[in-house]
């Protein structure tokens, strides 16, 4: 028995954000759990007896045990607000993004093991491969990076001498999903996917783009099946987009970028049609034979991948009725111990810590800082309205350093609040 679990936010006064775990073979909700709302890509497994929860503008993380039902999950203080988080599949090591950076835990002992600091806007999809020897991040300003995972746990090393094995500056708009291969050693690819309308394959040995596949619509979340050949994409528009990938390489020629929806290629993708809204979240079942999709305001849909049939309904009430959308799904084996009626984890979920231990408390002092100052001023409405706001700033020679620091912060936070006040008169096109 597969296990699907899903995390329901309503964005409504009325509604209650839910994580629910479900039978996938009779789509039957076996518990629930009351909880804070969660952000895409906020949600993972680890070690296959917790599953860790992000939480929206609130620097905490929710634990929950997968084999008890009816406890209140433990909450983990972060040093920042939580935007993206991947575990290992060893559930060895935790990754989360907060702002631009992206912290690495030792999940046995929640020691903060680096800081990595290579985008320039938040950190919005992180995906290790199944072997972990490959972390792979994604950002807000459209730049991937892959990290050797045995590099970042060097002891040698301090944060500022470790350099990615590849970075891509790959999307002209936030990245919005990351997919890899199984290995890191074996031909390991990226595979990722953009508002820009675009996913991309990207040869990690190579450093390179291999190809470039444009849709008509922006991208919301993608997933790749074990064997590499079919990849699933879900748009802005509510549809799916199943691509057989082996057809694509027998069709095209020498080009880097083609167009999905053109003549020469049409036949390669195929069209799966149910939601009306855009697709919030996608993953294949164990053996890749099915397809979990959901979309804002509405329920999930279960589809075969060979057919290209959705096969079940999940209605979730508290979505439809009071609106809001399901941003994760997770699909696991079922925990032989969940049957069972008194069961808890061998070992407990460890506290994480804020700062490395080679380090001070300056660099987790700057994420709370960082994290503070974004709820001072609210997202941009009009670019007159800005200009017209008067701003602080720090002149003279005789500054001191703490007002330096305060400086960089605020035209950090002022650069962001720009940055997606364009990205939303982009996506919806004004």
């Amino acid at each position: 028995m597969e296990l699907l679990v899903c995390s329901e936010v309503c964005e409504s006064g009325n509604g209650v954000s839910s994580i629910h775990f479900m039978d996938l073979g009779t789509a039957q909700t076996l518990f629930s759990f009351k909880t804070a709302h969660c952000p895409s890509n906020g949600m993972c497994l680890v070690k296959a007896d917790y599953i860790l929860h992000a939480v929206s503008n609130k620097s905490f993380l929710q634990v929950f045990e997968v084999t008890r039902t009816g406890h209140q999950p433990k909450k983990i203080v972060t040093p920042g607000v939580v935007k993206a988080l991947d575990a290992s599949h060893d559930g060895t090591l935790i990754a989360a993004g907060i702002e631009e950076k992206v912290l690495l835990w030792d999940a046995q002992n929640g020691e903060l093991l680096c800081i990595l600091s290579k985008h320039y806007q938040d950190v919005t999809c992180l995906k290790f491969t199944d072997d972990c020897g490959i972390l792979s991040t994604g950002g807000a300003d459209g730049i991937v990076v892959a990290w050797d995972v045995s590099d970042l746990l060097d002891n040698n090393s301090s944060d500022g001498d470790r350099e990615p094995i590849a970075s891509f500056v790959a999307h002209t708009l936030p990245v919005t999903g990351i997919a890899c291969s199984l290995s890191s050693v074996n031909q390991p690819r990226l595979y990722t996917s953009s508002q820009d309308r675009t996913v991309k394959i990207h040869d990690l040995l190579l450093g390179q783009t291999l190809l470039s596949i444009v849709y008509d619509t922006g991208i919301t979340s993608l997933v790749i099946d074990n064997a590499e050949s079919v990849l699933c994409v879900g748009g802005m528009n509510g549809n799916v987009y199943k691509l057989d990938l082996i057809s694509i390489c027998h069709k095209r020629k020498t080009e880097n970028e083609i167009d999905i929806t053109t003549s020469a290629y049409w036949e390669t993708s195929h069209t799966l049609k149910g939601h009306v809204n855009p697709i919030t979240a996608i993953s294949f079942s164990m053996d890749c034979s099915q397809l979990v999709t959901c979309a804002k305001n509405e329920g999930l849909l279960i589809w075969d991948i060979f057919s290209g049939q959705c096969v079940k309904t999940i209605k979730c009430s508290s979505v439809s009725s009071n609106g809001g959308k399901i941003t994760n799904i997770l699909i696991l084996p079922t925990p032989e111990s969940l049957h069972m009626s008194v069961t808890k984890p061998i070992v407990n979920f460890p506290k994480l810590a804020h700062a490395t231990k080679s380090s001070d408390q300056t660099d987790c002092k700057a994420l709370f800082k960082i994290n503070c100052s974004s709820s001072i001023n609210p997202p941009i409405t009009s670019i007159d309205n800005y200009l017209s706001c008067s701003h602080k700033t720090c002149k003279g020679d005789a500054i001191k350093a703490s007002a330096l620091s305060e400086e960089v912060n605020r035209l950090r936070h002022e650069n962001k609040r720009l940055y997606d006040f364009a990205v939303n008169k982009i996506v919806s096109g004004q």
